[in-house]
């Protein structure tokens, strides 16, 4: 009697086990290979699915998933700037090349409070995560692009840590 409620035991895990690994699948690659281990634990949490960690960890490893992750750039050490002015609106500016190697200025405006992005503009004249893994072949794609990346991901799908692991827009219309 006891090894049969042993045995049941493992298959009611393994079948789990199975469903889990299935779901992390299916967000790893709706969101476009971007979640690592941390991120995937709070996504399967909104779908009801509750696991450490390191259980997602370990099954990230066996399914061989990994998040697509840039190096950091080395910093620039040239000289002192001759004038240095406080970053009071928590503009980013990020420089893009199309496909033909034209330089183009990303700056966005970043709300202080929810982390969402306000403003963005491209120009000739003046999001990483986004932008090292993509090419643009005109401005217009480029500028589609990037809205779509921050009005359709950044804000409403991806979380911050900053705002306790929520998005942007839940921040702003949730009382806390």
């Amino acid at each position: 009697m006891a090894t049969t409620t042993i045995k049941n035991k493992k298959a009611v895990y393994l079948k789990n086990k199975e469903r889990d690994k299935q779901e992390i699948l299916n967000i790893y690659y709706k969101y476009d290979r971007h979640p690592g281990y941390r991120m995937m634990v709070i996504f399967l949490r909104r779908r009801g699915i509750s696991l450490g960690r390191t259980t997602v960890f370990k099954y990230m490893r066996e399914l061989k998933l990994r998040s697509f992750v840039m190096p950091k750039r080395p910093r620039y050490y040239k000289g002192e700037c001759y004038k240095k002015f406080d970053n009071l609106l928590k503009q980013d500016f990020t420089y893009l090349y199309l496909a033909d190697g034209a330089k183009r200025y990303n700056c966005s405006i970043i709300d202080l409070y929810d982390k969402s992005v306000l403003a963005t503009i491209n120009s000739k004249r003046m999001e990483a995560e986004f932008i090292r893994q993509n090419s643009f072949e005109t401005d217009i794609e480029l500028n589609d692009d990037i809205l779509d990346y921050i009005y359709g991901y950044y804000n409403y799908i991806r979380p911050h840590s900053s705002n306790r692991y929520i998005m942007p827009f839940e921040k702003r219309y949730t009382k806390q």
